[in-house]
This record gives structure tokens, C-alpha cells and sequence, in this order.
């Protein structure tokens, strides 16, 4: 831009209106998001704010780098990195999460100074959770790769709050590269996870041989429960379905299905016997007793033998067929006969 000064001090008035549009600083009464009237934009989860329109205005009128991140520092000296959603706050007002006033230790309404920075691409995070339960997840790197969407922005030696299932997690930023602080919008970063405070790694060895030695109680139809060791010495694994002295694994008894629609036989399935050894006082199952498969319907009978559900069976059969006979009564006319006119 050219400047037409009259003076020597026009010139250096118009200078330092030039070096001041090259940074935004504004100090604001900061409001956490539930104050915020109108509808929940769900930012406590995020590392976003809302500013007044006035802001919008001057920093339009600004050499600035997009998108717009900004620093917020509060009385007591502490620091931390934001970017913005919105300008919709009223004016002399900014409104951020909770878990970020937590970080600057104010309270609602405390003065906060908000300036405009430019920050550098994040390479490396070292982040560690707070709680056992994130490493619950099922695949927490997917989560945290979603979440930190809603981040423009990270501080070195923060703690951030990821939402998933309704529920909030902790997260410490315990490491940043190349800077403190960086932004994290269209980056590719490499992120490291550090065990949570007080976690120890469980002695998965450990833990399966102990399933291995214990035993598991079974309820045997007709026979009461028992226990059924996953090892044995009669020949194997000695577990359900023909394993141990049985001879290993049963073959697939069922049936298919086939692709023209046609009905498929169900085959005769035949009862398991069960038995079952003694060793060292552990009830060793070697066959469970099964009752005859009806295809197309599945059924749990408990407390009855095999013999005492195909006695059921043969009676259920035989009612059917006596309440199949023929109509058995009188039937009655309404034309007289010969007899009835004489």
C-alpha cells in the first residue's frame, strides 16, 4: 500500500497501523459452553471456540494464516492452542470447552487473552489416556484419528477430551514435534500411545494356562452337573462332542440347503451316549446325551434323558392320531321320510 503523509508523524502513524493489522490481540470473558444460548453444537468435545462477529471483521481485514488458530492465555499465566467454529458470541464474550478452562485454571467470566498465531505442522505425538477404559476400545487408533478431527490444534503437556459411545475420555499430550505446539489440519502425523498411569500388562501366558487347568461346570440332562476338564488323560482333550477316548472332533451333522428351493431330507442324527470317567476326582465328559434334530426348529430340553424324550415323542405322536379319526356322530335331515309319513 502507499501512504501519502504530510508530516514525519502521519508516516509513522500509518506504519504502526500496518505492524498492528499483521497480529490480532483481544481480551474477552471467557464462558464455558453451556452458557452459550441457542442450540448444543457439541463442542465440549473438541478444540474449537465461538467468537463475536467484531472479531470476524478485524481479522478479515488481516494478513492471517488460514485456517485461523489462536493462543489463550489467562491471568495465572497458563497457555493453551484453539482453533474457532464460529462467530456467533455475543460481543466481549468467547465460549470454549470445559476441559480447556480446566487447563487455563479460570472460572466463568475470567479474562482470557486471545491473539491470532501461525503454527507449524505436527509430525510426532506422544499422547497417553488417562483411564484403563480407553484401551477397551475396540480399535482406539480409529477413534482418536475421528476425534481429533474436531482439533485444529495441540499443546504440549494438555490434557484434551475425546467423546465415543457417549462417554469421555482423557487424553494427556505428553509429546510434541517439531514445536510445543502445533496444528494438526492436513497433516500426516505419527502418533504413540503410552500405557495409562497405573496399568500393568496382564501375564496373557499365565492366564491361559489357568484356563487350561480349570475345570467348567456342565448340566447333564438327567444326570445332574458335573464338571468337564478341557484336558484329560483318557486320550485327548476330553471336551464335548466325541472329543478324548471318543476319537477326536465329530464330523458336521447337518444338512444343507438347496439352491433350486427344494425340500433337503433331514438326516437321522443317532443319541450320543454319555459317559464319563473319574480322574483325581474331576467328572471327565466324554458324550453328552442329545435328543433326536427336528430340521427348521431348535429346541432346549432340560432335565429329561434322550429315552425319556422320545417316550414323549411316540405319545405326542399317538394323540395326534386319535385326534385325526373320522366324524364319528349322526347326522339329521330336514325332508320327512316314508316312514315318518305314514
Amino acid at each position: 500500500k502507499t501512504f501519502f503523509a504530510n508530516s514525519t508523524m502521519d508516516l509513522f502513524q500509518a506504519m504502526g497501523g500496518m505492524l498492528r493489522r499483521r497480529r490480532y490481540q483481544e481480551q474477552f470473558r471467557c464462558f464455558s459452553v453451556a452458557f452459550m444460548p441457542g442450540p448444543d453444537r457439541n463442542l465440549e468435545s473438541g478444540g474449537k471456540i465461538i467468537m463475536p462477529p467484531a472479531a470476524l471483521h478485524v481479522l478479515s481485514e488481516m494478513e492471517i494464516q488460514y485456517p485461523m488458530m489462536f493462543r489463550l492465555r489467562s491471568q495465572k499465566g497458563k497457555i493453551t492452542h484453539c482453533g474457532v467454529l464460529e462467530f456467533v458470541a455475543e460481543p466481549g464474550r468467547i465460549y470454549i470447552p470445559h476441559w480447556m478452562m480446566q487447563n487455563l485454571e479460570i472460572e466463568e467470566g475470567d479474562v482470557v487473552l486471545c491473539e491470532n498465531v501461525a503454527l507449524s505442522k505436527g509430525s510426532f505425538a506422544k499422547i497417553q489416556p488417562q483411564s484403563e477404559d480407553f484401551l477397551k476400545i475396540a480399535d482406539p487408533k480409529a477413534v482418536l484419528d475421528y476425534e481429533l478431527r474436531k482439533f485444529s490444534c495441540l499443546t504440549e503437556g494438555e490434557i484434551i477430551v475425546i467423546s465415543y459411545n457417549e462417554k469421555k475420555y482423557e487424553i494427556l499430550i505428553k509429546e510434541l514435534r517439531p514445536q510445543h505446539e502445533v496444528s494438526i489440519v492436513e497433516c500426516d502425523m505419527q502418533v504413540e500411545f503410552e500405557a495409562p498411569p497405573g496399568y500393568v500388562e496382564p501375564d496373557y501366558k499365565a492366564q491361559a494356562q489357568q484356563a487350561a487347568a480349570s475345570s467348567v461346570p456342565v448340566d447333564i440332562p438327567g444326570r445332574g452337573a458335573v464338571e468337564a476338564s478341557p484336558a484329560s488323560s483318557l486320550g485327548g482333550a476330553g471336551s464335548f462332542g466325541g472329543a478324548g477316548s471318543l476319537g477326536g472332533p465329530a464330523s458336521f451333522t447337518g444338512v444343507g440347503n438347496r439352491v433350486d428351493g427344494k425340500t433337503v431330507k433331514a438326516p437321522v442324527l443317532p443319541v450320543a451316549s454319555a459317559s464319563a470317567a473319574t480322574l483325581g476326582g474331576t467328572m471327565v465328559i466324554e458324550g453328552v446325551a442329545a435328543a433326536p434334530f427336528v430340521f427348521g426348529k431348535i429346541k432346549f430340553q432340560r432335565g429329561r434323558t434322550a429315552e425319556q424324550y422320545h417316550n414323549a415323542q411316540i405319545e405326542a405322536q399317538m394323540a395326534a392320531k386319535s385326534s385325526d379319526q373320522a366324524f364319528t356322530g349322526a347326522g339329521f335331515t330336514l325332508k320327512k321320510s316314508k316312514t315318518d309319513k305314514k
